[in-house]
């Protein structure tokens, strides 16, 4: 979870520079009012929209006084966006829903991290059937300290696969990718590999399924950003360009509108000092880097085909399957601390939902084309 949160840090920092930038010739993007519980503060961390008109975002909000952690959801249906009750079942105030994915508008999996108190940070998952959130009994794998979901996508009812970071305990513990699948019935860790000579990484970046079959998670390891594929049985590494002179390159965000055409996005430090963006894309045979149009890093993208492609962080970029090109995004009630814009989701190449935070006390987001 650390390098998302190094580029939410940036497009909170960036966002007050590009909301004035000149609007590009696409669509117009439009601020959401979005509810947040009580007083408190609050941020939606993904987004997930399984129909025009329909979308759900997941976060977590923060009780003033208390700092009690618990995890949120809202929906955005008849022209409004509502909270949704959710499980907190947490002990140590820490919960959190940090991504989605939904097949339709009675079936969406959310997934995050909950505080045991006693066994530190655990994998959670929760499911929405219509009606209401429940939460899916998940595992950990075995020996480890701490343990977040960062990301999930579902190809079907039977196939969802969620994945992220664990620590490992004992003498010399290290962070490794977190894997797991759902089958339809129980939830299974599945193991990941690293590229040959790295002992450490994650798959903070999430994960894109276009199929049961076939699924890409991104993430970083501390020298190369990461990206695993699955096949429905094993999880193999596949090879990413590092952009030169980059430091601490990493991918925070990854769609796939069909198999060998995905698109992954993050950021690095520039000779070690100058943010940048990092977009990559993957054919059949190898990921290549992307000439893109922002700078300071991407948080997240969805792509509804080949050609069609929208990434968020600072301001949002769009891919025609040419070019990326600048799409600002306009600053929520005139902030002038700025906004972390963490997640998106397209139904067509016009239609895009993103989600995040504004304020020095965060308040939670949505912006709509």
């Amino acid at each position: 979870m650390t390098r998302k949160l190094i580029a939410a840090t940036a497009a909170v920092v960036c966002a007050a520079l590009w909301s004035a930038a000149p609007a590009s010739a696409s669509t117009a993007w439009r601020v959401q009012q979005v509810p947040a519980p009580g007083n408190n503060a609050a941020q939606l961390q993904a987004v997930s929209c399984p129909a025009p008109g329909i979308c759900f975002a997941v976060g977590n909000s923060v009780a003033t006084g208390t700092f009690t952690e618990s995890t949120l959801a809202e929906r955005w249906s008849g022209g409004q966006w509502a909270i949704q009750p959710t499980p907190s079942p947490g002990t140590g105030g820490i919960d959190q829903l940090t991504g989605i994915s939904c097949l339709s508008a009675t079936d969406c999996t959310a997934v995050g991290i909950i505080d045991t108190q006693t066994a530190a940070n655990g994998t959670l998952v929760e499911h929405w059937d219509g009606t209401s959130w429940t939460v899916v009994p998940s595992p950990d794998p075995v020996g480890t300290t701490v343990t977040d979901f960062t990301g999930v996508s579902c190809a079907s009812a039977t196939s969802c696969t969620a994945v992220g970071v664990y620590d490992t305990s004992g003498h010399r513990p290290h962070e490794l990718p977190l894997a797991e699948h759902w089958d339809g019935t129980k939830w299974t860790v599945t193991h990941v590999p690293l590229p040959d000579g790295i002992t450490a990484g994650d798959l903070d970046g999430g994960v894109s399924c276009p199929s049961a079959i076939y699924c890409i998670a991104v993430g970083s390891t501390a020298t190369q950003p990461l990206a695993e594929r699955w096949n429905g049985t094993r999880w193999t590494v596949q090879a990413t360009p590092i952009p030169v002179d980059a430091y601490n390159p990493f991918l925070s965000g990854v769609s796939c509108s069909a198999p060998a055409h995905c698109t992954a996005v993050g950021g690095y430090l520039a000779n070690g000092i100058t943010a940048s963006s990092l977009v990559e894309r993957r054919d059949s045979t190898a990921w290549t880097i992307q000439a893109d149009a922002t700078s300071g890093g991407l948080t997240g993208v969805s792509c509804t085909s080949s050609t069609s492609c929208t990434a968020v962080g600072g301001p949002a970029e769009h891919w025609d399957g040419t070019s990326w090109t600048s799409q600002p995004l306009p600053d929520p009630h005139h902030t002038t601390r700025g906004f972390a814009v963490l997640g998106v989701s397209c139904v067509s190449a016009v239609t895009c939902t993103a989600a995040g935070s504004y304020g020095k006390t965060p308040h939670p987001v949505a912006w709509h084309e």
